[in-house]
């Protein structure tokens, strides 16, 4: 009788003791380092710097370099355009001065028309580029402005209105900046309250160029006559062709600028794809 007593209060007492004893959590069969008692595999969480929940500035816009990169193709994609309105209305008059002042006026409207209609009609085209993966955004921006580049040459050497208006349109028809541009700003602004900011560069650009542009076509328009001691009879840069052609410099200008910022956007520009990969691993990190 004594012996089962005794039985009996030891099972009791094995039951108080797992009772009181708690269960084993899955931190203690992780591996910890012997110097600093720390686990081995820290959590993606633990392992990811604080972010500040301060407010929004321009230094804290996500991939500034991106951005930056399509502001200045959105600036010399409308500078070629700012630039012309300058001195079209001369250089229309040049291909045939027995034209009227309304005659010319219209053909003017007809010229500028020509760029744009011409990238009306392309655009949806260059959508479905820019999102196929044979081709891609950062290509089509490419393409753009070069092929921009090349039809300001055309254009600046022109020596009639219908060879004009065709390097115009055929200028507007390889461009589709716009549309890519604004896109590429969204999805590298991932968060949105960033994109009211990051959107701003579009707007900046645009009267940055609408101030520079008219200033450099008026000063860079007839430079014989505009800048004689630098393009004039006998001066430094007083080629033939800037007689011949007194049009074509700030056709040339453009044609710099559109081909360096392309050299830029072709080595400095990620694809979005790869940018993508990034803020998806930005968030699995976070």
């Amino acid at each position: 009788m004594a012996t089962k007593t005794k039985r009996h209060s030891r099972s009791t007492s094995l039951q108080v003791h797992d009772v009181e004893q708690p269960l084993p959590s899955p931190e203690d069969f992780e591996p910890i380092l012997a110097t600093t008692q720390e686990p081995v595999v820290q959590t993606p969480r633990e392992m990811s710097p604080k972010r500040s929940a301060g407010p929004v500035t321009w230094m804290s816009l996500p991939r500034k370099d991106q951005l930056t990169i399509l502001f200045l193709s959105r600036l010399v994609d409308f500078l070629q355009v700012a630039s012309l309105q300058a001195y079209v209305f001369y250089q229309l008059k040049s291909f045939d001065s027995t034209l009227t002042d309304s005659q010319i006026s219209s053909q003017a409207g007809l010229l500028q028309g020509a760029f744009t209609g011409a990238q009306v009609l392309t655009a949806f085209l260059w959508g479905k580029a820019a999102d196929a993966s044979w081709c891609g955004r950062k290509n089509v921006l490419v393409i753009g402005l070069f092929g921009t580049a090349i039809s300001c040459i055309g254009f600046g050497f022109a020596t009639s209105f219908w060879s004009a208006a065709f390097w115009r349109a055929a200028g507007g028809a390889i461009n589709g900046t716009v549309g890519i541009i604004r896109t590429m700003i969204a999805e590298i602004t991932v968060e949105r309250k960033y994109q009211s900011r990051a959107f701003l560069i579009l707007p900046i650009s645009f009267s940055v160029a609408a101030t520079l542009g008219p200033l450099m076509g008026g000063l860079l328009a007839d430079p014989a006559l505009t800048l004689p001691g630098l393009f004039g009879e006998g001066a430094i840069w007083g080629f033939d062709w800037v007689f011949q052609y007194p049009y074509a410099l700030p056709a040339l200008i453009n044609t710099v600028t559109l081909t360096i910022t392309g050299l830029i956007v072709f080595l400095g520009l990620e694809e979005i794809k790869d940018i993508e990969q990034e803020a998806e691993q930005a968030r699995y990190w976070s």
